[in-house]
Parts: structure tokens; C-alpha cells; sequence
């Protein structure tokens, strides 16, 4: 995949996660006060959902990108990698670690930490990036 696919890849999945916040404000904006906790519950589900695909995402074009993802290597395809990465990132990235969700900026310093690591730094460290620590990603604050 080219590098230019990806990066459209990245926007419209961008796109998909604005929306799906958007259509989540909107349904509690109609619900009035009854059921705001669980409208934000499931909001910040797919805030983390989306940080760590697009983090896993990022991370597995570059392991492509460094020739990282072949076969005989840990990740032997690109979907491998982005599965094995987001199933590791959402031990650690998920609504209880961040109850009021995903700082965006922050995410997107992360992501682009992650496009432009080093081709020596291995898969399992990229959490350990400073732009990409969950002190960072979560948003401050108390509970939802």
C-alpha cells in the first residue's frame, strides 16, 4: 500500500471516528438527562477504540514501511501487525484506564511520533514513546 493510501486510510478513519462522536453528542443532546452516563460510555469506548487503531495503524505502515512486517518475521502481514498491536494497546488504553476519553492533540502528536520512528525501534515500544503515554493520551480529570 502506498504511502499516500495510507495517509488517506488514516483520514477518512479520522473522519469515521468524528462522526460516530458527533452522532454521539447529538443522541445525548435528545436523550436530555436520562441515560448521559451510558451515551458517554459508549462515546469514550469508541474515542479509545479509535486511538488504538490509529495507533496500531501508524505503528504497522511503519514497521511495513522498514520492511519490518514479512514472512518469518513476528508480523508476518500488515492486518497481523494492526490486530497484535491493537489487542496489546487496548490492555492498557481503554474507557477505565480513561474514563473522560482521548485527548485529540495529543493523539495526533502520537500518531505522528509513530509514522516517523525509527526503523530500529521494536513494535512492543510504542507505548514507551513520550508523545504516546497514557499520562498524556487521557484526558485529565475525574470520571465522565
Amino acid at each position: 500500500m502506498t504511502s499516500v493510501r495510507r495517509r488517506v486510510l488514516s483520514i477518512a478513519c479520522v473522519g469515521l471516528g468524528v462522526l460516530a462522536a458527533a452522532g454521539c453528542k447529538r443522541e445525548r443532546a435528545h436523550e436530555g438527562g436520562s441515560g448521559s452516563t451510558t451515551t458517554r460510555s459508549a462515546e469514550v469506548r469508541l474515542m479509545t477504540e479509535s486511538a488504538t487503531a490509529r495507533m496500531a495503524d501508524a505503528r504497522c505502515n511503519r514497521e511495513l514501511d522498514c520492511t519490518h512486517v514479512r514472512a518469518g518475521q513476528a508480523a508476518a502481514t500488515l492486518e497481523g501487525c494492526r490486530s497484535r498491536t491493537g489487542s496489546e494497546l487496548s490492555r492498557s488504553l481503554n474507557p477505565e484506564a480513561c474514563p473522560r476519553g482521548i485527548d485529540q492533540a495529543q493523539l495526533v502528536q502520537c500518531v505522528a511520533a509513530l509514522e516517523h520512528s525509527s526503523c530500529v525501534d521494536p513494535i512492543g515500544a510504542l507505548i514507551e514513546y513520550e508523545d504516546c503515554k497514557m499520562s498524556k493520551l487521557c484526558l485529565a480529570g475525574e470520571g465522565p
